[in-house]
């Protein structure tokens, strides 16, 4: 978690660099125009406003990214009924354990809620700001084509004994987990249904890749979506069968 630690920060350093710049241009542009005007701006929109923002976007993407790989690593961030494979544990997917989209939706927001305070670490790279943080409440919502995570978090600043506030943060990864679930629904009701004979024509037919490793007598279905990247990586969906 530390060497991520570090990747947000430096973000927050190219961020203030670069929105340093964006404010002084336009803070000339508007003392061309008009001086009483640059100067309330000035006051009115600090520049930690925005640098403070994108720190807590940074946050929020790299613990949801983290949920999502985990998510489909496991079949589930909530391991149920697992079998292991070289230290690996996912979830069975049968007959009653296809993890509903509501399900996944639950794992996603309470797994961003429980670690974003983690990666925020008291506002630590802003050490001498006057700024607090309120409660995070996180809510996933897995869209047909990506997912998107609505965080409610009141920050807020003091600067020069004015307030200045956030209050929602959203950030969308384009991963396509509810393809991933009805590949899911439609292999276990391949194999209740008619075994495997039809099953290996039916993943020959899918957009994604898609392969099985049986290990003592479990069967490891990998599901790889070149149209899905975390971290520039394709998204990868793994359950295990009987």
């Amino acid at each position: 978690m530390k060497s991520k630690k570090a990747q947000v920060t430096l973000y927050i350093i190219i961020g203030i660099v670069v929105t340093s710049s964006i404010f002084l241009f336009l803070y000339i542009a508007d003392q061309n125009k008009d001086p009483n005007k640059a100067a309330k701006r000035a006051l009115e929109g600090p520049i930690e406003m925005l640098t403070i923002r994108d720190f807590v976007d940074s946050c929020i993407k790299m613990v949801s990214a983290e949920a999502l790989s985990l998510l489909g690593l496991q079949n589930g961030i909530t391991l149920g009924n697992y079998a292991q494979l070289n230290g690996y544990k996912v979830n069975y997917a049968d007959s009653a354990g296809v993890l509903p989209i509501g399900e996944m939706e639950k794992q996603l927001s309470d797994f961003v809620a429980e670690n974003l305070p983690d990666c925020i670490d008291n506002f630590e790279p802003f050490k001498g700001r006057d700024i607090s943080g309120g409660a995070i409440s996180a809510k996933a919502k897995i869209n047909e084509l990506d997912v998107d995570f609505t965080v409610d978090y009141k920050v807020v600043l003091t600067a020069k004994e004015k307030k200045h506030q956030l209050d929602k943060f959203i950030i969308t990864h384009n991963v396509r987990l509810k393809k991933m679930q009805k590949i899911t629904q439609n292999v276990v009701n391949q194999i209740l249904g008619k075994g495997y004979i039809e099953l290996y024509d039916y993943l020959g037919e899918l957009d994604v890749n898609a392969s099985i490793y049986a290990v003592d007598g479990v069967k490891y279905f990998v599901l790889e979506d070149e149209k899905s990247k975390l971290d520039n990586l394709p998204y990868k969906y793994v359950f295990a069968t009987t």
